[in-house]
């Protein structure tokens, strides 16, 4: 996108096109991609979503230099020893000078212990330590989640367990804020395996492993309950 043609130029007014081969709105005077630019004014119309990153002038275009540089969607820009900068997949960290790439799919991985007991009717209390990977806005976080459930068993149940889990389908600690469900079957009289599937809020666990480590009699599970998070606290980006 190396430059566009203004109102003032004399084809301008039946293009339906620019030389960016992007669409130009007659009505508006707009021209359209990731986000409008208005070619009066030399200047996108939305704030850039990289922030500042792109530069101090937020709706500035390729810092007023659209011969040497382009944007064609609008999202790339030079930082960190003048690397290639896009928002949608890589993070940039000014602390140290580096670009981090975002994952497909933020995950929360970490340990939670578990205790619950009653007859037919129990009750149970899940806490959670987890710590996030490179979320989609460039964070990462570290967590404490506590969940409070009540539901049905098949009979007496008596645990107290701690295990390893893996969350997806939450962008941000407030995610796991929420309406909570847990599911579990097996067990033994002093260790053993046990399946288990839990949600908190938003977030659904892919992977339950390790077993326990505690006490659980067999039999299954299924409560519902809330969730909040208790504790929360961003990783700089210098410490990942």
């Amino acid at each position: 996108m190396s430059y566009f043609i203004t109102d003032s130029e004399s084809v301008s007014s039946t293009a339906p096109a620019r030389r960016s081969k992007t669409a130009y709105r007659r009505v508006s005077g707009l021209v359209s991609g990731h986000r409008y630019y208005e070619p009066e004014m030399g200047r996108w119309t939305s704030r850039d979503p990289i922030q500042e990153k792109g530069g101090k002038n937020l709706y500035g275009f390729v810092n007023n230099n659209a011969i040497d540089k382009w944007d064609k969607l609008g999202l790339e820009t030079k930082c960190c020893g003048d690397k290639t900068y896009n928002a949608r997949t890589k993070c940039c960290c000014d602390e140290t000078d580096k670009l981090f790439d975002i994952p497909y799919a933020t995950e929360w991985t970490g340990t939670c212990g578990s205790t619950s007991f009653g007859f037919w009717v129990s009750v149970g209390v899940i806490g959670c330590d987890l710590t996030s990977n490179i979320t989609k806005d460039c964070k990462k976080w570290s967590i404490m989640v506590t969940a409070l459930f009540i539901g049905a068993s098949t009979g007496p149940d008596v645990s107290a367990t701690t295990f390893s889990v893996k969350f997806v389908d939450a962008e941000k600690p407030e995610d796991f804020n929420g309406e909570a469900h847990l599911g579990s079957i097996g067990g033994g009289l002093i260790g053993g395996g046990t399946v288990s599937t839990i949600n908190l809020g938003s977030a659904n666990t892919s992977s339950v492993t390790g077993g326990f480590i505690g006490i659980m009699l067999p039999g299954a599970d299924v409560m519902i309950g809330r969730s909040s998070v208790d504790f929360k606290n961003e990783n700089p980006c210098s410490k990942w």
